[in-house]
């Protein structure tokens, strides 16, 4: 109905231009024609089912907004694994050009064969370091900085190496100043030690806040220390050997801590384990063997546990602790050492449960100075003179031990020395099964004694309260 009414207006103003137009009227012509024109527009608008076009809306719209350009994402640059070769084959010529050149956390895979290095290796990136075997891949170099130095932070790997420093000037085999470690299968060896400058010498010294662990290595013929592990540095070290160093086989210091399992600490010039200053270390089925000095000794405010392990032929003692230090041992065995299985000294506190001691050349168990012993369940037995001995101004609490076939006494309370003995079975000892010399005292209750010289000797200056003791008549 109206596309048919628009059309019968169209035909009207079609008809009326004709007529004005026989008139002559130019401007009744031009109004008529613009109309017509108009209605025409319209008519096609209809015609194509258009909506009527609003003159505001029939502004220019505006162009859509060009989309943003989003950066490309940036790829991820893997760590690669890299080869070298002694002939100066492989990825890179040497082991310094590789080091410079790989990405963080690449791996450097080193040939069989001696790498003489003109100077320090120097590493600052995460990087791991492949041998082919401690026998077959040698690290060496004569540079007055050692062989490597890592020096943080990331981590530091190193695999089937022997480091080996070949200088004359004093040296560490190799450094970890900072970062995280993990040392496997490798050697460090032939460190040079300044006694004047006390500088040198370490086969691998760990400083700093590092962090790692360290596992079937080998520290040997250092003219210091094996492994030195100083600050505030933690080491887990397992299954590793440290034999013929001038000073000791592994040393802690300073606030050091750690854990050592299954290692050997072997002819060593001094102590085979070493803890120091305020270090905190655990050890635990180690062995200590003909170290010059001491199987284990902690010294200054050093705190040590130690379980399971076994010390024995080495120059003075098995365990010592020194100082103000405290060693707790558990279920240990000190035999076949030159002077006694367990030592205190000064100011120094022994806690010894169920420990096996025996066929040493002096005591068993001495207490010394001014230290305490905490003494209980332990088997001490065959030792070249007494079983336990507590001298000076010691204090000693032992409780429920066996003790039997020392060749003087079973135990000995001497000097100004305090013991509480209490439940102890004293047994074929040749002299005395306890025995209370000079100013000594204490008391002794409850203990059982059979097979000895004598039972309780008593000097007359001595003052312990003796009371109940089983075969044990006082002398």
């Amino acid at each position: 109905m109206f596309k048919s009414s628009h059309f019968i207006l169209l035909t009207a103003l079609a008809i009326l231009l004709l007529v004005c137009s026989a008139c002559g009227s130019s401007n009744t012509i031009s109004g008529l024609e613009e109309t017509l024109i108009a209605l025409a527009v319209e008519q096609t608008r209809i015609a194509a089912n258009q909506p009527f076009a609003d003159p505001v809306a029939t502004q220019a719209a505006p162009l859509p907004a060009t989309p943003t350009s989003q950066p490309l994402p940036t790829a991820t640059v893997m760590p690669r694994t890299v080869r070298v070769m002694p002939d100066g084959t492989g990825d890179f010529p040497t082991i310094q050009d590789a080091i410079a050149n790989v990405e963080e956390g690449a791996t450097i895979i080193l040939g069989a064969g001696t790498y003489s290095l003109t100077e320090t290796l120097r590493i600052s990136k995460s990087v791991t370091i492949e041998g082919s075997g401690s026998n077959e891949t040698i690290v060496t170099s004569a540079h007055a900085d050692g062989v490597l130095i890592f020096t943080g932070p990331g981590n530091i790997n190193l695999q089937g190496i022997s480091f080996e420093y070949q200088g004359t000037e004093e040296a560490n085999v190799v450094i970890i100043e900072d970062g995280i470690f993990e040392i496997r299968a490798c050697r460090f060896s032939k460190g040079v030690h300044n006694e004047d400058e006390e500088t040198g010498g370490n086969g691998l010294l760990i400083q700093g806040n590092s962090d790692g662990v360290i596992k079937n290595c080998w520290f040997n013929l250092n003219q210091l220390n094996g492994l030195a592990i100083t600050d505030q540095s933690y080491a887990l070290i397992e299954s590793s050997t440290f034999r013929s160093n001038n000073a000791y086989g592994l040393g802690f210091w300073e606030q050091s801590s750690g854990e050592v399992r299954g290692c050997a600490s072997e002819i060593n010039a001094a102590t085979g384990f070493s803890i120091q200053d305020e270090a905190s270390v655990f050890f635990e089925d180690n062995t200590a063997i003909g170290n010059t000095d001491f199987g284990f000794k902690a010294y200054d405010n050093s705190s040590v546990t130690a379980n399971q392990n076994e010390s024995f032929e080495n120059g003075l003692g098995g365990f010592a602790v020194d100082q103000s230090a405290q060693l707790t041992a558990e279920n240990n065995i000190a035999r076949d050492n030159e002077q006694s299985g367990f030592i205190a000294f000064e100011n120094a506190v022994l806690i010894a449960n169920s420990n096996e001691i025996y066929n040493n050349k002096l005591h068993g168990i001495s207490v010394q100075e001014q230290a305490k012993g905490y003494l209980e369940n332990n088997t001490i037995y065959n030792n070249v003179e007494v079983g336990i001995r507590a001298a000076e101004n010691t204090y000693i609490e032992a409780r429920s031990n066996n003790i039997y076939g020392n060749n003087l006494s079973g135990i000995i309370i001497t000097g100004q020395a305090e013991g509480i003995l209490e439940n102890n079975i004293l047994n074929n000892n040749l002299e005395a099964a306890i025995f209370f010399f000079d100013t000594a005292k204490g008391s002794a209750s409850g203990n059982q004694c059979s097979g000895n010289k004598w039972g309780i000797y008593l000097e007359t200056s001595a003052s312990p309260n003796i009371g109940n003791n089983p075969g044990c008549p006082i002398n």
